[in-house]
């Protein structure tokens, strides 16, 4: 399987689902921090436009731009961040600023 590669100086995640690959990186900075990622399926690689990424129990979600890209801003704590996308199965995998590194990888 093609693994995506992002360029960039902060800790990546990848998280591989039954249908999609979720890459995610964590960032944080006054009381707020940013997951970025981006949803591909994980049998072709393409990007999945249109993907609802969001952290449940909360009002707070985006969705994914033409490349499979989204970021969103959390506020300081941990979250179950939910990814969405018609056909697919809903996969879910908990963020949390201060020990990302205990996502399931």
């Amino acid at each position: 399987m093609k693994l995506l590669t992002a360029l960039c100086s902060k800790v990546i995640f990848f998280l591989i689902f039954s249908s999609m690959l979720f890459c995610i990186s964590v960032s944080a900075q006054n009381g707020r921090y940013e997951v970025k990622g981006k949803v591909v399926d994980k049998s072709t690689g393409l990007p999945l436009q249109g993907a609802s990424v969001f952290a449940q129990n909360t009002t707070l979600g985006v969705t994914s731009d033409e490349q499979g890209n989204f970021s969103i801003r959390l506020p300081d704590g941990g979250y179950s961040l939910t990814v969405t996308f018609s056909g697919y199965e809903t996969e879910v995998e908990r963020v949390n600023n201060n020990n990302p590194a205990n996502a399931n990888l």
